[in-house]
């Protein structure tokens, strides 16, 4: 398969603060891929980068071969690529249903994301439709953040710590989720922790140590050496 997603040599960081160095990854139309590594070794440095709210020090963003690296997020953001950032970040004083509204793009296509089909996705955000962001559980809240990101209708859906201190019932549920929208097309590079889970699901894993991809390969690979989860992973 052909990328529909590149990254090439990209740098990025802080201020002074050198955190990525030379990560190049792809992803093709339809996978499902991870970018994992320990804390601080640069998975979020490299998503902010990608949505724009970093702008890289080098290297080079394609989507569907245009460059998109120095684009502003919501450009990025109508370009197809929808994203749940760490943190959820919600609004608080919207409704349920507001928080969905307020990020659809209408791309004019079969099919397309919308309220009612979101609430059909995830059914308790439908019993929580008037509820205020702020009055919802962690688990509710990544849905809506996941629901707020289908809204958008993306190509590709990125989700950073998608599953981080959810209770194990509600991190299944997602997982599932995440399921359909792979069997559905979707595209999808996900940041977290959850090897098993992961495994289920992914077509390729990249691996970032100190800012640099040090591993890479399919599922198969990764499962079948340990070496690789007890050196870079810490599992």
């Amino acid at each position: 398969m052909s990328a529909f997603f590149e990254i090439k040599n990209l740098e990025a960081g802080y201020g002074n603060s050198k955190v990525l160095f030379d990560v190049s990854l792809k992803i093709a139309e339809g996978e499902f891929v991870t970018l994992m590594g320990r804390n601080g070794m640069g998975k979020s440095t490299t998503i902010r980068s990608i949505m724009g709210i970093l702008k890289p020090t080098a290297g080079e963003i394609y989507h569907d071969g245009t460059r998109i690296d120095g684009l502003a997020s919501h450009k990025i953001a109508k370009r197809g690529i929808g994203f749940v950032p760490e943190g959820r970040h919600i609004f608080p004083n919207l409704s349920v249903r507001e928080n969905l509204l307020m990020a659809q793009i209408k791309r004019g296509s079969a099919n397309e994301w919308d309220v009612d089909s979101v609430f059909d996705f995830f059914p308790r955000l439908a019993e929580r439709m008037s509820n205020g962001g702020d009055q919802l559980s962690g688990g509710e809240q990544q849905m809506l953040a996941i629901g707020r990101a289908l809204m958008t209708n993306p190509y590709l859906l990125i989700l950073d710590e998608a599953t981080e201190g959810l209770a194990p019932i509600i991190r299944d549920e997602i997982w599932d989720q995440l399921g359909k929208l792979k069997a559905m097309g979707v595209s999808i590079l996900i940041v977290d922790k959850e090897l098993d889970a992961l495994s289920e699901l992914a077509d390729h894993h990249f691996i970032i140590e100190k800012g640099e991809i040090v591993w890479q390969g399919d599922n198969q690979a990764l499962m079948s050496n340990p070496a690789i989860h007890e050196k870079f992973l810490g599992v």
